[in-house]
């Protein structure tokens, strides 16, 4: 183990999470920059991901953590929603390397944090956080969905919809702990989205929706 390595880019996930920016005028035929390599530049020695722990231990690993009582307990009996958990390396060679989930309740309104020892595989700790994990790829398609079926669009090449992930911060708003989205509708090509919507994942509805002023 050990030595140079480079991560592969990660595959785009669709919807985007928002339009691109516009330029004006529009940039047109633009020439790569010839940025000179950076000086004193040290590679750093790590362990490739799949020599710590593969895709289907994590997968494994998931389901155990989603099934324990512990963690049920914490969420109120709800499904646990997560996005992919973070590995953390070991600093010393006599420590563990560990797998850390951040999953959310709809049913609760809880996030809890739960840390996982890889050579065991037990959890090792389990605490409640003030923080969601970001919307899943399917809460994004999700989202999208319920946007352009309360505006009664049919999306294509001309049409398309970009959901966001927002959060409210104060605790005495109704809408405080619930998975929210700002859906935003339009032509890619004009890059300027012309309707938006506010979608509530956990109750699958359609808070406000409209025309873009």
């Amino acid at each position: 183990m050990g030595g140079q390595f480079s991560i592969p880019e990660p595959e785009p996930i669709e919807p985007r999470p928002e339009f691109p920016p516009v330029t004006q005028p529009p940039l047109v035929d633009q020439e790569p920059a010839d940025w000179p390599e950076p000086e004193g530049f040290t590679w750093v020695d790590s362990d490739p991901i799949d020599e710590i722990i593969t895709p289907d231990d994590i997968e494994r690993v998931r389901e155990r953590v989603y099934d324990d009582p512990r963690v049920q307990d914490a969420l109120g009996g709800d499904r646990p929603i997560g996005v992919d958990p973070t590995v953390i390396e070991p600093k010393e060679s006599s420590e563990p390397p560990l797998l850390v989930f951040l999953l959310y309740s709809c049913a609760s309104r809880n996030s809890v944090e739960v840390t996982v020892d890889l050579n065991s595989m037990d959890i090792i700790n389990l605490q409640s956080v003030p923080t969601q994990p970001p919307l899943t790829p399917q809460e994004l398609v999700d989202a999208v969905s319920l946007g352009g079926q309360a505006i009664g669009v049919t999306y294509g090449p001309d049409l398309v919809g970009r959901a966001m992930g927002i959060m409210v911060d104060d605790p005495s708003h109704e809408l405080f702990g619930h998975r929210l989205a700002d859906v935003r509708i339009g032509n890619p090509e004009n890059r300027l989205p012309r309707h938006f919507a506010l979608v509530d994942l956990c109750d699958g509805s359609v808070i406000d929706a409209g025309d873009v002023s």
